[in-house]
């Protein structure tokens, strides 16, 4: 940890963007003290303009309940296609539902009882012991700090920069720090030595988690459960490490099949929800108890249908499954399970929309249920689609009115969860506007989700760039960038005002850190937290060419 230096020169050329290239945005701030800069590439063409509102097939009502499926089908939840894209199958396909979801836990009358279920589906064993507990938390840990939040501020703060930490070493390449969770007081990071945890006061180191496999590719959980994260490491991703970062204690490391491709496990992603730690892979997914530190459910090997991607929503096991061939697939499913195995709800569907191939890629929210979907063929251009699904599971409601040329792509590509630019509340989807071209800054739109439409958007408070990252006691929250004359400032939007307000305005000293931290909406190398009147900006991801005085973290109080 280190205290702020004096200001000096921003970096010239930010980070990549990981959407990959696309039309190139505005060229940043206007010129000033610490001059332009050339934003990161635009979120990936194969984002689309939505269409008129569609029906996917329709799906039965959800069971519920513990134990084996009560009704014979496919498989369990769908996936997400393997992050290398491939065309899809062929055109007018038989509409076939998926089996009911393989993996759910049988609850014993005998608490610590394990019993054994041969269950269909995508999961071969069932292992149960105690069950798991509601997760203390709801929301997206990894992007709105989980746990009571004081009351946002009835005046705007004057904020300080509190302290900040440096970059490590690069060497070769990059070094990708993909984890970032909020435990009390302190922030926790995934760092190339373990995981670290950090006084939100004053950057204090306060413990470290050594992790004896990390090469620094791999992923972990978006999202924090009951304090507890789950980290993969390894050549290929092939150790699952739990760790209790309200303790700084390691419960367990055990070995996984990582993904059998030529990536290995890169693209494997682990989710956890109460005592349960779920990984999608390409292989499909499988599922392990934290209180026994092991497997309770794995792929089946003569199942057509994999679980390639969890996620926790909530407090809520969300899992994507397809059906079919690797790389194309005939049907698959969204569905929902709470902490302690009831199966809450699953929406299912077909090969096609409208006559065109499409994926489920995104899980923005799941009340209502909204996802980002990519239709077309790979090799024609396909289109990104955001879907607003029926209170029923059934049918498609809504499309929203996503333009790519208006709004920037709201969540990485890969994750089913990670949806930096967008937020969700009170019956709105909140998307970042994309930066005019001639450089007049962009705003925050919001669309109602009841129709699909864009209601109303909102501009920065001075002009420039603006990013909603957080919604906190019903405001959402936003952060202003900094420009060559205008120090940053956290606002909160008022839904029922339409409005935003001022909540913090950063260190006008340090504006040319804070530049190089973020310098652009479209960057979604940088995650943004708030937490009791504390605004957090972290660095997940470090480049060669980095400047060294590019900071991993900054912290304004």
């Amino acid at each position: 940890m280190s205290q702020p230096p004096p200001p000096s020169q921003p970096p010239s050329t930010p980070p990549p963007s990981p959407y990959g290239p696309a039309t190139p945005p505005p060229a940043g701030p206007p010129s000033g003290s610490f001059g332009p800069a050339t934003p990161p590439p635009p979120p990936s063409s194969a984002w689309g303009y939505g269409a008129d509102s569609g029906q996917g097939p329709p799906a039965g009502p959800p069971t519920g309940g513990f134990g084996p499926p009560t009704s014979p089908g496919a498989h369990p939840a769908p996936g997400t296609p393997l992050p290398a894209p491939s065309p899809y199958g062929p055109g007018s396909i038989e509409v076939r539902k998926p089996r009911r979801p393989g993996w759910q836990w049988a609850l014993m009358g005998v608490a610590g009882l394990l019993a054994l279920a041969l269950i269909g589906g995508g999961t071969v064993w069932l292992l149960t012991g105690d069950s798991a507990g509601e997760g203390e938390d709801g929301g997206n840990g990894a992007q709105t700090a989980p746990g009571e939040q004081e009351p946002l501020p009835t005046e705007p703060v004057d904020a300080s920069l509190a302290w900040q930490e440096p970059i490590p070493e690069v060497g070769d390449g990059l070094i990708q720090a993909s984890g970032t969770w909020i435990s009390g007081d302190h922030l926790v990071r995934l760092m190339p030595q373990g995981l670290v945890a950090y006084a939100l006061t004053d950057g204090t180191e306060v413990w470290t988690v050594p992790l004896e496999h990390h090469e620094g590719g791999c992923n972990a959980s978006v999202t924090a459960s009951q304090d507890r994260v789950a980290v993969l490491q390894g050549l290929e991703c092939e150790f699952l490490t739990v760790v209790d970062i309200a303790a700084g204690e390691e419960l367990f490391t055990l070995r996984h099949e990582a993904s059998r491709n030529s990536l290995g496990g890169g693209w494997d992603f682990p989710a956890i929800v109460g005592d349960i730690v779920a990984i999608g892979t390409a292989n499909g997914g499988s599922g392990y108890s934290i209180t026994d530190a092991k497997k309770i459910w794995e792929p089946r090997s003569d199942d057509n249908c994999r679980e390639r991607n969890y996620a926790n929503i909530d407090e809520t096991l969300v899992a994507v499954m397809t059906c079919g061939g690797m790389l194309d697939f005939d049907r698959g499913s969204v569905r929902a399970t709470a902490p302690s195995g009831e199966d809450l709800w699953e929406w299912e569907f077909g090969a096609e929309h409208e006559g065109e191939p499409f994926t489920v890629e995104s899980v923005l929210s799941i009340a209502p249920l909204v996802v980002a979907t990519r239709v077309g063929e790979m090799t024609e251009s396909p289109v990104q689609q955001i879907w607003v699904i029926d209170d029923a599971y059934e049918e498609i409601a809504h499309v929203i009115d996503f333009d790519p040329e208006r709004q920037v792509r709201p969540c990485r590509v890969n994750i089913l969860d990670d949806c930096r630019g967008a937020e969700v509340t009170d019956g709105f989807l909140y998307l970042t506007g994309q930066p005019s071209v001639g450089g007049d800054g962009n705003s925050v739109v919001a669309f109602d989700l009841s129709t699909g439409t864009a209601l109303y958007e909102v501009k920065p408070i001075s002009g420039g760039y603006i990013k909603p990252f957080a919604v906190v006691h019903g405001q959402v929250l936003a952060y202003q960038l900094a420009d060559s004359q205008t120090e940053g400032m956290v606002v909160a939007i008022d839904p029922e005002t339409e409005e935003a307000t001022p909540l913090m305005t950063l260190d006008r000293t340090q504006r040319d850190v804070e530049w190089a931290m973020m310098s652009s909406v479209i960057d979604d190398d940088t995650m943004l937290l708030w937490h009791n009147g504390a605004f957090v900006m972290v660095n997940e991801r470090y480049y060669t060419h980095d400047e060294p005085d590019t900071p991993a973290a900054l912290v304004y109080r």
